[in-house]
């Protein structure tokens, strides 16, 4: 994992994570649709950062961060490519985020997961992250989001 680098998302690539994400949990679920993704993964607001992970040339991963947010970091949205899952990406990304926060001398890393997820809510609690509180019908309705806390020191 030497090689790998975090750099921003460009359009090609967000256009690749577009096509992709809809067709995945929990994506699919939600009923996103590729030129909503697009458009998120383009936007530019303070705070706001798409990042792409990368090995040399090839995208495997993408991440949406907002900071500051709550004494830390959002993490608005997390994907691996299919292809390029269960390699130990996420949580190279996860670390990447918790070691910026402590740079930044944020103590807090924040994400949302759909309750029906138990893949990502399983991955997110062997990353340190704790439930903090469930919203009802936050993206879709009839589905909730669970909030995640990793206390970082």
């Amino acid at each position: 994992m030497n090689d790998l680098q975090i750099k921003p998302v460009r359009a090609d690539i967000a256009a690749v994570f577009a096509e992709t994400l809809p067709t995945l949990t929990p994506w699919r679920e939600l009923g996103y649709q590729a030129d909503t993704l697009q458009r998120y993964l383009a936007q530019t607001q303070d705070g706001f950062q798409a990042l792409c992970l990368h090995a040399g040339d090839k995208p495997l991963a993408v991440m949406t961060i907002r900071t500051p947010w709550l004494r830390g970091t959002l993490m608005e949205l997390l994907a691996v490519l299919p292809e390029h899952q269960g390699h130990g990406y996420g949580k190279w990304l996860i670390d990447w985020v918790k070691n910026s926060s402590i740079e930044q001398n944020r103590h807090n890393v924040w994400t949302l997961v759909s309750a029906f997820n138990h893949r990502a809510i399983a991955f997110y609690h062997a990353q340190g992250f704790v439930e903090v509180g469930t919203l009802d019908n936050l993206i879709a309705e009839g589905q909730d989001e669970i909030f995640l806390r990793a206390v970082i020191k």
